[in-house]
C-alpha cells in the first residue's frame, strides 16, 4: 500500500493504521481504517449540495481518493471481486477489499481526527478498565444486529466507545462491584433505550455532562435539534464543533432495539429465580444441597444485575 501511495504522491506519502484496528477494538470482521497522509492536492468541485459543498480540505480528499482508486485498479492489492466504492461523506471514504485476506478496508486522505480519535480511545481505556471488553461486546452486539456501520447510518466503534464513556461518567458506581460487565450491558441498554431523553439533550463524553440543545448556539446542534424523530447528538471530545454523532442516523430504531432487547433479557433471567422450598434437596438429597446452592449463587448474581440496571436514576 505504501508503494501505490508513494508511487501517486511522492516519497513523502505514507499509509498510517488508525482507528479499530490501532486501539485494539477489532472484531475478526471488522474493517481495517488507513489513513494516507499526501501534500494537498488540487481539485474539481463535487457535485454533490451539501452543507460541506465546495470545503477546499473535503474536496481534496476525494480528489486524492479518485486517484488511488484509480492506481489500486492497476495493481495487485485489490479484490477484483469487489468494486472500488468512494463515500461521499463528510471525511470521503474510499472502500476496497484486499485481495488475498478478503478483508475490508476504509481508506481516507489527511484526516488527522482518526490519528487523534486513537490516542483518546487508549487514553480512555486506561481510566476505565471495563471500557475495552464492554465496548467489544456491544460491537459485536451491534453487529449482529447489522447496525455497525457508521456510513449506513449505524454506530461506529468512536460513537460507541463515546456514549460508554458518557455513561460512566454519569453512573460512576457502575465500574465497581462484581459482574461489571453484565451490569454495565444491562444499564447502557436501559439507559440510551429509556431514560436519555433525546429531543432535549446533547451527549459530551469529554466533559461527562449532557448539554441542553434548546441553549445551545453550535450551529451542528441548531440544524439537527429540530429532527423528528428526535435525533443523537454527540459532541465530538476531539474538536467540539463537530458532531460525532452525523453518521448514526438510525438513533430511534436503535434505541427501540435497546428496549425491545433489555425486555427479552430480563425474561430469560427470571427463568432462574428459584422458589423458596428446597426442591432440588428433596430430589436429589445430599448432592442435590450442591447444585441448589450454584442456582442460588447464580438467582443471587441475576438480582444484583437487575438492582444495578434499575437503580440508574432517570435522565431529565
Amino acid at each position: 500500500m505504501n508503494a501505490v501511495v508513494k508511487q501517486c504522491f511522492g516519497d513523502n506519502a505514507h499509509v498510517q493504521c488508525f482507528g479499530s484496528s490501532s486501539t485494539e477494538l477489532l472484531l475478526p470482521l471488522s474493517d481495517l481504517d488507513l489513513v494516507v497522509y499526501s501534500p494537498p492536492l488540487t481539485y474539481n468541485y463535487n457535485e454533490g449540495f451539501d452543507d460541506t459543498f465546495g470545503d477546499p480540505k473535503r474536496e481534496s480528499s476525494l480528489t486524492c481518493l479518485r486517484r488511488l482508486e484509480k492506481a489500486l485498479t492497476q495493481s495487485c492489492l485489490a479484490s477484483p471481486f469487489e468494486k472500488f466504492r468512494i463515500i461521499d461523506a463528510t471525511v470521503p471514504v474510499l472502500k476496497f477489499e484486499e485481495k488475498y485476506t478478503r478483508i475490508p478496508i476504509d481508506l481516507s486522505s489527511n484526516n488527522m481526527d482518526g490519528k487523534t480519535s486513537s490516542a483518546l480511545i487508549r487514553e480512555w481505556t486506561a481510566e476505565f478498565p471495563p471500557l475495552m471488553p464492554v465496548a467489544m461486546f456491544l460491537k459485536h452486539y451491534l453487529y449482529c444486529g447489522g447496525r455497525n456501520d457508521t456510513y449506513s447510518g449505524g454506530f461506529g466503534s468512536f460513537l460507541l466507545v463515546n456514549l460508554l464513556v458518557f455513561l460512566f461518567k454519569q453512573q460512576p458506581a457502575l465500574l465497581a462491584g462484581p459482574h461489571a460487565y453484565g451490569t454495565i450491558f444491562l444499564t447502557f441498554l436501559r439507559f440510551y433505550g429509556s431514560l436519555f431523553n433525546y429531543k432535549h439533550w446533547g451527549i459530551s463524553a469529554r466533559t461527562g455532562k449532557a448539554f441542553e440543545l434548546a441553549k445551545d448556539n453550535r450551529l451542528w446542534v441548531r440544524k439537527r435539534r429540530v429532527a423528528f424523530p428526535p435525533a443523537l447528538l454527540v459532541e465530538d471530545p476531539t474538536n467540539a464543533d463537530h458532531d460525532l454523532s452525523r453518521g448514526g442516523l438510525h438513533a430511534a430504531l436503535m434505541a427501540q432495539k435497546f428496549r425491545e432487547d433489555l425486555l427479552r433479557l430480563q425474561e430469560i433471567l427470571a427463568q432462574y429465580s428459584l422458589p423458596q422450598a428446597p426442591i432440588l434437596r428433596t430430589w436429589l438429597g445430599v448432592a442435590g444441597e450442591d447444585i441448589e446452592a450454584e442456582y442460588c449463587a447464580r438467582r443471587r448474581s441475576i438480582l444484583n444485575f437487575n438492582r444495578c440496571s434499575r437503580s440508574v436514576y432517570a435522565f431529565p
